[in-house]
């Protein structure tokens, strides 16, 4: 997966509602401006990130680690 970041921000807006990036990053355990930098590309996400994204989507963490 190249582009982490589309991939996250798209993961946010499936959820059902409207799902704000505060709101997301509290579902994550992370600050707002965290999700904000990793749908950026400015950050990776943790290993704990990439690990509740995994339990969100069904799919390998590694999928959210570049």
């Amino acid at each position: 997966m190249s582009d982490i970041g589309a991939k996250v921000r798209e993961i946010r807006q499936g959820l059902p509602g409207k799902v704000t990036q505060e709101q997301f990053g509290k579902l994550l355990g992370v600050p707002a401006s965290v999700i904000s930098d990793i749908e950026n590309n400015k950050r990776t996400p943790s290993k704990h990130v990439a690990k509740k994204l995994a339990e969100l989507t069904g799919e390998p963490a590694e999928n959210f680690i570049r």
